[in-house]
């Protein structure tokens, strides 16, 4: 490939995504110094003609000192960032979010290079991503890589993108479309499109006009939806509105709507909330709008695709003003699982919403060949149609991921039931969905008609010594989140030891929900853990009262709920579980008598603003369980005891094995002599449930760290006088682990 030849090639390119302000992709396929080198003197050529004032280079290694470095894996720096010249390094792990947040930062009339293996080669590349994929006790190099294989077809066969391969001719320049870039408006409104603008007059109207119902903003990214909040609220204050409040799965996501917000006022750029006059723009996570419920007189809901549709029907609950925006096609999510769940929920709450959708790009012109590859190729856009349903047989079939990969349609009409039915399905769900090594994939299909999926993966089956180390909190082996943290959290010292079949997800068209569709799915994948010889089936979920009896009504009891809620979704996660084998069932009897026992004086402390018809329901879904025989409470207890003395176990996972301790120890004497400042630790914290940032008043300088670990020795010494003989040897294979 002659030097003048490429380079005159890619000015060319160039020059044609300037005149329609459009982006372009090139892809250089060959060799790792090869590709690089040619980005490289790409590079220097296009920033010494000043055709790009600035690059970036996403990936690791050697780069150019001129361009901005960003890795694969801190592909958040690229949100909100632009870019008129960015190289995407596959040869430094292809990760899916990453790739599409670089798509996302490429401006209207910039180039961006994808740097990938010969296409031929490129599905068996140790891609470095496939360290985050690898589950115990695999590999990274044990990975397939389908997504791979999936992507090379998709650069192999895409008409939106320039392909340069090493030792072949260069290809032919593609001709220039005959659209013309969309003109944008330039008036002291501050909004670049009539649908913008028409977005932040109805933003306005929402706020300015009680009993207004709520507004839905729904656009692609590009489109300027975050700028038409920001610039809504600016306008709000400057008319004497007081108090808004921004809402966003994460702090990151709403920077858009506050930097918008504070260029409309002529403020200076700063993170943070904003201040103007008595005006203030305020930003609240998921959990603590939630908890806290704050006054405002405006809620703007930025992504609230990401956000559970539960906790945003909390919100029609508390605040009358009330503005939801929402990305259809994201990088981090997609937006129309929201809209087909979420509006059904308006329909019956706040009938007279309105809807307004962003068309027209923004950042870059329509018909953005770049945008089309992205959504194409990740998945970003894919659909699950639905057809009317015929008479013949309901088929459950599981299948591989290379057969997904062959077959395109369905994996697109997969992915995309996927998306409908969760409120968060990214980029990097379809490598996971693809390259999981422990993942199997059922399908519930009438004839041609998708109707449902459940994803479930192979979990533990681990060693004893492993297990132990799991169980103690001080081993956390990637790919088996149910074994290790009934063991780790729930003190279920078995269950990493068995072998469990997990359920990741299980979803079911919208068009066909309510029928016991799910029900018929989760009983194949019951057949299929027992055929597999799994001793246990399980899930952990985000639980609401929607979804838990769902999982009672299939024999699944609850087994443990997780201490903090989830930010971006304001729930508790449950763990749930049903024993297949004689070993499973003993386990799953033990953390449902526990759970039964230890959950109502747990509320208090631990889950003082859980919604009470949800409590009532957990507490059902564990009644009628035989209460702990003496012999299974006393190794229980005296486990909890070992695990958090001796290994990593977090207070609030034991505290009522803690306190049932300290009490006998008390009324027997047998409390060990302690100063006044650990009695009044362990009575502060223990008996009377003081929280940890009340005690760090009492010992300045200790925070929850310091302080545990205080109480940890406290219950050593404890153990060291009144362990019973027989587990002694227990507790010193603990600490002699520990040395290790």
């Amino acid at each position: 490939m002659a030097e003048a030849a490429f380079i005159d090639l890619c000015r060319s390119l160039q020059s044609q995504a300037a005149a329609t302000r459009q982006r372009r992709l090139l892809v250089l396929s060959g060799g790792r110094e090869w590709g690089q080198a040619q980005a490289r003197l790409l590079c220097q050529h296009l920033l010494a003609d000043n055709r790009s004032p600035r690059a970036c280079w996403v990936g690791t290694g050697e780069t150019l000192p001129e361009a901005t470095r960003i890795a694969p894996t801190q592909s958040g720096a690229l949100l909100g960032s632009e870019w008129a010249l960015l190289v995407f390094d596959g040869w430094s792990g292809l990760h899916p979010d990453a790739l599409g947040a670089a798509c996302g930062a490429v401006m209207g009339g910039g180039l961006m290079l994808l740097l990938v293996p010969p296409l031929a080669q490129w599905p068996d590349f140790p891609d470095p991503d496939y360290e985050r994929l690898a589950v115990w006790p695999l590999q990274p190099e044990a990975v397939r890589g389908q997504f791979l294989r999936w992507m090379a077809r998709q650069v192999h066969r895409s008409p939106h993108l320039l392909l340069l391969e090493e030792g072949a001719p260069l290809p032919a320049m593609p001709p220039a479309p005959s659209l013309l870039a969309s003109p944008l408006l330039h008036d002291d409104s501050g909004c670049l499109t009539p649908g913008q603008r028409e977005a932040v007059e109805a933003i306005e109207r929402v706020a300015r006009t009680p009993g207004v119902p709520p507004l839905v903003i729904r656009s692609d990214r590009g489109r300027g939806k975050s700028a038409a909040l920001g610039i809504a609220a600016a306008n709000l204050f400057k008319a004497g509105v007081k108090e808004i409040l921004v809402c966003a799965p994460r702090r990151a996501a709403a920077d858009s709507l506050f930097e918008n917000a504070r260029r409309r006022l002529g403020l200076e750029a700063s993170r943070g909330d904003l201040e103007w006059g008595q005006g203030r723009l305020r930003f609240c996570a998921p959990d603590e709008l939630l908890q806290e419920r704050p006054a405002a007189q405006l809620l703007l809901v930025d992504e609230a695709a990401a956000i559970p549709a539960p906790l945003l029907e909390s919100m029609l609950d508390h605040y009358p003003a009330l503005v939801y925006a929402s990305t259809i096609h994201g990088y981090e999510g997609s937006g129309r699982g929201f809209a087909l769940r979420f509006q059904q929920v308006l329909e019956r709450r706040r009938p007279g919403w309105r809807e307004i959708r962003l068309q027209q790009p923004i950042r870059w012109a329509d018909g953005d060949p770049l945008e089309r590859w992205c959504f194409d190729s990740l998945l970003l856009d894919a659909d699950c149609e639905w057809r009317a349903e015929t008479a013949e047989p309901l088929a459950v079939r599981w299948v591989s991921q290379s057969q997904l990969v062959e077959e395109g349609p369905l994996l697109r009409r997969l992915f995309g039931l996927l998306v409908m039915a969760h409120y968060r399905t990214s980029a990097s769900d379809l490598r996971h969905l693809l390259d999981g090594p422990n993942l199997r994939i059922a399908l519930l299909e009438r004839g041609q008609q998708l109707l449902g999926t459940a994803l479930i993966s192979l979990e533990g089956g681990f060693d004893r010594p492993l297990g132990q180390q799991i169980w103690l909190g001080r081993r956390r082996p990637r790919g088996h989140l149910l074994p290790q943290s009934l063991a780790a959290h729930g003190g279920l010292w078995q269950a990493p030891l068995l072998r469990c079949l997990r359920v990741m997800r299980i979803a079911i068209h919208p068009q066909c929900q309510s029928r016991g569709y799910g029900s018929q799915l989760l009983a194949e994948v019951e057949r299929e853990a027992r055929e597999l010889g799994c001793d246990y089936l399980g899930s952990s979920f985000g639980v609401t009262t929607r979804l838990l009896p769902f999982w009672l009504r299939a024999g699944l009891r609850p087994l443990r709920l997780g201490v903090s809620r989830e930010a971006s979704s304001g729930t508790h996660s449950v763990m749930v579980g049903k024993g297949l084998s004689a070993d499973g069932c003993r386990m799953i009897h033990l953390g449902v008598a526990r759970f039964a026992a230890e959950f109502p004086g747990q509320m208090v402390e631990l889950y003082p603003d859980l919604d009470a018809e949800l409590a009532q329901r957990l507490r059902a879904g564990a009644a009628g369980e035989a209460p702990l025989t003496p012999a299974e409470a006393r190794i229980l207890h005296w486990r909890d005891l070992i695990s958090f003395a001796d290994g990593q176990r977090l207070y609030e996972t034991c505290m009522a094995t803690l306190k049932a301790a300290l009490e006998e120890w008390l009324a027997q004497g047998l409390l060990e002599p302690v100063s006044e400042e650990e009695r009044t630790l362990l009575l502060g914290k223990v008996l009377e449930g003081k929280s940890w940032k009340a005690l760090a008043t009492v010992f300045p300088g200790s925070g929850r760290q310091q302080l545990q670990q205080r109480l940890r020795e406290l219950y050593g010494r404890q153990l060291e006088r009144l362990l019973p003989g027989e587990l002694r040897p227990l507790r010193a294979r603990a600490l002699e682990g520990a040395t290790h």
